[in-house]
């Protein structure tokens, strides 16, 4: 409770004096694009409907950029045109880097940045297939807002981005700027629970100042040949990009700010809304924490681990549906030691087991003192409290 307190008072602190309500946020992580897609539908749903890829502000709806349509001239290993969703397809965005430039990676056989390094394929998932996007020497992306097709300067109302492969927390984020500059919002992109996962996160600032420019922010080292992702290097490349409709006044039709949104439908409007993403009428908070009920972490307990066979029985207690992430830490020199590798389960509320192997990365552990951490992880991205069960694995009959 106090973690999210803690988020909520750095949103609020963020924003500039005037009055405005809290920014909105959207996110969601998981093994495949459908385990994003409620929260990316979300997010459509409350900037409004798709534009055309046309020079001039439509006023209200969304623009968005995919990747898929850039011609192979322009995708890796040449150089994407900074500009060129505002030139050669007016979408309103103009980017730049502290690095050499922009890749948006080929079709196959050299898809998701296999020209770059014959690991990546089997690093980076993709949204919508199959072309994703990176700075080339940064990990930073910085997107200025234009009137389509013009160099009039505009604002948009909120901004969300589809991340690939985000393994450390606070390793990929978005922050907003105004037009003089002023930060409006930070937020850190979930991480993801597998290798090739995918995450989300957008946020909607419904009448708050517009935001003239987004800082992306992409793992903790550039992708380049021979760089791998693991340890120090957190790699992590983009897929989907979707925008509230540039404007010149930053307003809904004729300049005017647009009307409160109602995400979930329950007749609270996102900005009032205790749980915004899921609809809940009578805002029910049995704890109290400013959070509706449905949208509080889940609880795991009750985790347990014994010999079954030629395998380990894994089981555990869910308050609610949600995925379950499991790491394994050796002890050693009377020290618990982190063990490379990781695997998941998804879980409904109630009582939940599996049987697993006792390998990680493909290798069985050797003989020795474990436990099993556990966390879960559910739809609204909220995380439960850790657990851990010791365990141990006896040498071999001969």
């Amino acid at each position: 409770m106090l973690r999210r307190l803690a988020l909520t008072t750095a949103l609020l602190l963020v924003l500039p004096a005037t009055a405005h309500a809290a920014p909105v946020q959207f996110s969601a992580a998981g093994a495949n694009a459908a385990s994003i897609q409620p929260a990316v539908d979300a997010f459509r749903g409350a900037l409004g409907t798709l534009n055309p890829n046309t020079a001039g502000s439509k006023g209200t709806g969304r623009r968005e950029i995919n990747w898929d349509g850039v011609p192979d001239g322009l995708s890796s290993p040449n150089s994407l045109p900074a500009d060129f969703f505002n030139v050669n397809s007016p979408r309103g965005v103009v980017f730049s880097t502290p690095g050499t430039g922009f890749r948006v990676s080929a079709n196959a056989p050299t898809a998701e940045f296999g020209d770059v390094d014959a690991t990546y394929p089997g690093t980076f998932g993709v949204f919508s297939a199959q072309k994703l996007f990176s700075p080339s020497g940064a990990t930073v992306t910085d997107v200025t807002i234009f009137v389509p097709g013009s160099t009039t300067p505009a604002v948009t109302k909120g901004f969300g981005v589809v991340f690939t492969d985000i393994d450390t927390a606070g390793a990929a984020k978005l922050q907003f700027f105004d037009v003089d500059g002023m930060s409006i919002y930070s937020g850190n992109a979930p991480t993801s629970t597998v290798s090739q996962g995918l995450s989300f996160l957008g946020a909607l600032l419904a009448d708050g100042p517009g935001i003239a420019r987004v800082r992306i922010t992409s793992g903790t080292a550039a992708i380049g040949p021979g760089i791998l992702d693991g340890g120090p290097n957190d790699l992590v490349v983009l897929d989907d990009f979707i925008y509230g409709e540039p404007t010149g006044s930053g307003g809904g039709p004729g300049g005017g700010p647009p009307g409160p949104t109602d995400t979930d439908v329950d007749g609270h409007a996102d900005t009032a809304d205790n749980c915004p993403l899921a609809a809940n009428p009578d805002q029910a908070d049995g704890d109290h924490d400013g959070l509706g009920d449905l949208c509080d972490a889940p609880t795991l307990a009750q985790l347990r681990i014994k010999r079954a066979k030629r395998r380990l029985k894994v089981s555990y207690d869910l308050s609610e549906a949600a995925v379950v992430t499991f790491r394994v830490e050796r002890r050693r020199a009377g020290h618990w030691r982190r063990i490379k590798g990781r695997f998941s389960n998804s879980g409904d509320a109630g009582s939940n087991s599996f049987r697993w192997n006792g390998r990680l990365r493909g290798r069985r552990l050797s003989p020795g003192r474990y436990r099993l951490v556990a966390e879960a992880v559910d739809a609204s991205s909220e995380h439960s409290a850790r657990l851990r069960k010791r365990f141990s694995v006896a040498r071999p009959r001969r």
